[in-house]
């Protein structure tokens, strides 16, 4: 549970962070046109 526990749900916190961020850009570039 210790080490391996936690650089899983580091791991799956910077998976969401990118996704957020991948639809962030596609939400801008849609406002952009």
């Amino acid at each position: 549970m210790g080490q391996k526990h936690m650089n899983y749900k580091k791991a799956r916190k910077t998976e969401v962070t990118n996704k957020q961020i991948q639809s962030n850009c596609i939400i801008h570039l849609c406002n952009k046109d």
